[in-house]
């Protein structure tokens, strides 16, 4: 496994700008039995590997670009990753050389089809803080009666879901790389599709403490350009009952070109048995790392041409959990002045 010596100067640079930002951005440390870092990143294409820490040549992802990559990662609990492609050598190498083995790392195989660019789903999570439940499958959609000429539309890039469990808590990550298109409506017809399903199909199980697919969370890349209460995305999720956390409203997922949002959490109002969230936000780094790059040079290709985004949940039940012993509401105050001094 590599440390901090190993990386060239430059790197050494961007991992300290990296620590900035993240700071700046109130990126939280993780604390014991207080809370759980959510995270979604596509990573761009991500495959291929050039094995040395040089700026010439191809503007390939290399050890350098993994190395920034393994920064922001190694913040998270559990983060959903888009964009892996039938070439795992990277995030292979990722997990297992810049990680290292208190990391884990779970795949989809690949969506087949032109339409699938030939795609895995990937989680990639803190092994001491989150372990898998055993879970784990792809969301097809059943026809409603079971002969061949039934079977309804299918995403081209399969949802791929995997449950986690801190402690007690137990939760289920659903993630997606909803399909391209021009403007917001071929994706929002995706989307659509898939919050219908999930409706149909998990929704019930999202809210129930002994269902193996309990406190769902919908997590990815949804490709659609706007967000906001009266968005495509938002109501394509809105009218399956699905909502998107207020932390990840109006924020920009993409260095280029306007502004875009199209990476995203979202969850059935009433159906997360989760005390509450700290915070939530993304990171932006393409001002900050690769500095040195030529100009013009693409930096998706050796970072990402997407930010990473976070929710930071409260996992923390002491409070409440002495509040129902004590017949109080679960406050600190109540707490003190319902117990004898």
């Amino acid at each position: 496994m590599l440390t901090y010596r190993d990386y060239p100067r430059v790197a050494i640079e961007d991992v300290v700008r990296l620590r900035r930002r993240m700071a700046e951005r109130g990126f939280p440390e993780k604390r014991l039995d207080r809370n759980l870092i959510v995270g979604s990143w596509n990573i761009a294409q991500y495959g291929r590997l050039r094995d040395d820490w040089i700026l010439e040549g191809d503007p390939i992802r290399n050890l350098r670009g993994l190395a920034t990559i393994a920064e922001l990662v190694r913040g998270f609990d559990v983060l959903a990753v888009q964009e892996v492609k039938r070439d795992t050598v990277a995030i292979r190498r990722l997990v297992d050389d810049f990680l290292g083995r208190d990391w884990g790392l779970i795949m989809s195989d690949v969506s087949g089809g032109q339409d699938g660019n030939h795609e895995r789903l990937a989680f990639i999570y803190d092994t001491r803080r989150v372990q898998p439940t055993g879970l784990a499958g792809e969301v097809v959609f059943a026809p409603a009666d079971a002969t061949p000429d039934d079977w309804p539309d299918q995403l081209d890039r399969t949802p791929y879901m995997v449950g986690f469990k801190m402690g007690k808590l137990r939760f289920t990550l659903l993630t997606v790389h909803i399909a391209w298109g021009d403007g917001d409506l071929d994706p929002a017809a995706e989307v659509q599709l898939l919050a219908n399903e999930l409706a149909d199909a998990l929704r019930d199980e999202s809210g129930d403490p002994t269902s193996e697919e309990q406190n769902l969370i919908l997590l990815g890349d949804f490709n659609m350009h706007l967000d906001g209460p009266t968005s495509a995305i938002a109501t394509a999720l809105s009218g399956a009952g699905l909502i998107i956390p207020p932390e990840l409203n109006g924020i920009r997922t993409t260095p280029a070109g306007d502004p875009t949002h199209y990476d995203h959490m979202a969850w059935f109002m009433g159906a997360l048995d989760i005390p509450g969230r700290f915070s939530g936000g993304t990171i932006p780094f393409a001002d900050i790392v690769f500095r040195d790059r030529p100009p013009g040079s693409q930096l998706g290709a050796r970072m990402s041409d997407h930010y990473p985004i976070w929710i930071e949940f409260n996992v923390d039940r002491r409070v409440e959990e002495m509040a129902e012993v004590l017949g109080v509401d679960a406050d600190v105050n109540l707490i003190e002045a319902a117990v004898p001094a």
